[in-house]
């Protein structure tokens, strides 16, 4: 067994605006962004995106209509507020918000190229999706872990040419959804060309990061507390070979006591260890071995059910007689591998945890009448997963070469464990409201009222600032409500932004004024 960096304990008088955001922060995750669409630099293109809508229990609603273009189907992510909203979504180098607005073009460094010279691809890359973790000391900040790939990494062993090579971070506002900054490079050694997948600390508050490394018995650890980030330490696991790896895929069970990691791309290895969310150590390392199930070219992806007992892939169809195509069920418990399907869409656990989704089409090899199915059991062995076909119509073309990713932000403490000093019932005794900014009316053509809610300062300064950043307005703020007269200001017709600050309290807000 691994032994992993010093555990963090943070007294719990210091954190009683995040308190409340565990206990209420359900569905960041409940947005998931899919589609089509080219990729295209800046220009837009007609693009064939989706949004998915999930609540505690079901596929809340499909937004056809989502103005989002992330311009790339190998991967996404998206992150929403505690109601379900959408507030960003992302494919690892274009970030945008909910209102379609490019946040940025290229979040990966400088220094690194465009693919083949070209401005209309990108090279940046986590194979299931760059990762939203919302900052456990600020609930109006989050965090947006992406990789990045070079191509003058030949691998010798398997005969690809591109590892990741960065793992970096942006930070943004959510109240505002705007970029407070980026390029942060968090991890420069050459890992895998894989995700990044994060679980609840054993508080139910911080989060454990975990980046596979470039081999398979390599793993890169850190934590995310109120503090910040710590530096990312590489942990060697004893017993499994150090194969080198690519393309990985990892997922945590739905109670974040178990992590799943193939290696997808080649060989297909499964490992499976045992994780102590108050240490942040992998344990009990099983190795399976499935390339006698799959071939090396089908999908690196693949889905967990939320017990973590069933493993869920794709094969697909090489016009072969002698391999069947279809969604395929590995049960690890039997060591029995059984056709789930003879559908061969991408298969995704939901951020709720109840079922797995996966494409399907009323007519083969068409675009049209395009349909989620569903494992409605996907615990169950065999037959008894329970799938249901042409669960959800969907009307634009989902194509989905790589899963979502999203942390289990339902996940909560550890009741009464050592990691966990706080107990559920001082949670509730001592949560308080989150701080909040509202602004209206938008668009307003001259008087705007401002209204600020659970602030208790009185000394908050309040700034006006138009698209250069210039500050049109700077004055002090003395009460929770106040009202300015935009005339007064001689501003042009456009967008501007408003922010309340002090010591304690960052928040901002978009408006118009036409």
């Amino acid at each position: 067994m691994m032994t992993f960096r010093k555990i963090r304990f943070i007294l719990l008088v210091s954190i009683s605006l995040s308190i409340q955001v565990q206990l209420f922060a359900q569905r960041q995750s409940d947005v998931v962004w899919a589609g089509n669409s080219f990729h295209s630099i800046p220009q837009e293109v007609p693009a064939r995106n989706f949004l998915l809508v999930f609540n505690e229990d079901s596929l809340q609603y499909i937004d056809n209509e989502t103005p989002i273009i992330l311009t790339s189907f190998d991967s996404r992510a998206a992150y929403s507020d505690r109601n379900g909203n959408l507030k960003f979504a992302s494919n690892g180098w274009r970030l945008v918000n909910s209102d379609g607005e490019i946040l940025s073009y290229k979040l990966w460094r400088d220094d690194i190229p465009w693919s083949g010279g070209s401005d209309d691809t990108t090279m940046t890359r986590n194979s299931k999706g760059p990762l939203f973790l919302e900052d456990p000391g600020d609930s109006n900040r989050v965090y947006l872990f992406y990789g990045a790939s070079a191509e003058n990494l030949p691998s010798p062993t398997l005969g690809l040419t591109r590892q990741d090579v960065l793992f970096s971070y942006v930070l943004l506002d959510v109240n505002s959804q705007s970029l407070i900054s980026y390029h942060h490079n968090y991890l420069t050694d050459t890992t895998s060309l894989s995700d990044a997948v994060a679980v609840r600390h054993g508080n139910g508050r911080d989060w454990w990061i975990l980046k596979p490394g470039l081999f398979t018995n390599e793993y890169y650890i850190a934590l995310l507390d109120p503090s910040g980030l710590s530096e990312m330490e590489k942990v060697t696991i004893s017993g499994v070979v150090p194969r080198e790896q690519t393309t990985t895929v990892s997922h945590f069970t739905q109670d974040g006591n178990t992590f799943i990691h193939f290696t997808g791309l080649g060989p297909k290895w499964v490992q499976r260890y045992n994780f102590d969310r108050c240490t942040g150590t992998l344990s009990n390392p099983q190795e399976t071995d499935l390339t006698q199930f799959f071939r090396w070219q089908d999908p690196c992806n693949f889905t967990i059910s939320p017990d973590g007992s069933k493993f869920y892939a794709v094969r697909l169809n090489y016009n072969d007689s002698t391999y069947v195509p279809g969604t395929f069920q590995y049960d690890f418990e039997t060591n029995i591998l059984s056709q789930t399907s003879d559908r061969t869409g991408l298969a995704f656990l939901t951020p709720n945890f109840k079922e797995i989704l996966f494409f399907t089409r009323l007519i083969p090899n068409t675009i049209t009448n395009l349909y989620f199915s569903s494992i409605n059991n996907p615990n169950g062995a065999d037959e008894n997963c329970d799938v249901e076909y042409f669960k959800f119509e969907v009307i634009n073309f989902p194509y989905m070469l790589y899963a979502p990713n999203f942390a289990n932000y339902r996940l909560g403490p550890l009741s009464g464990s050592e990691c966990d000093p706080l107990s559920s019932n001082s949670l509730e005794l001592n949560a308080a409201p989150a701080p909040s900014l509202s602004v209206f009316p938008n668009p307003s053509k001259g008087l705007l009222q401002v209204r600020l809610a659970n602030v208790k300062s009185q000394h908050q300064r309040i700034r006006i600032f138009n698209a250069l950043g210039q500050v049109v307005y700077d004055a002090a703020l003395t009460s929770n409500s106040t009202q300015i007269n935009l005339e007064q200001l001689r501003l042009n017709p456009g967008m501007y932004w408003l922010e309340v600050r002090d010591l304690k309290v960052n928040l901002r807000s978009k408006f118009v004024f036409n």
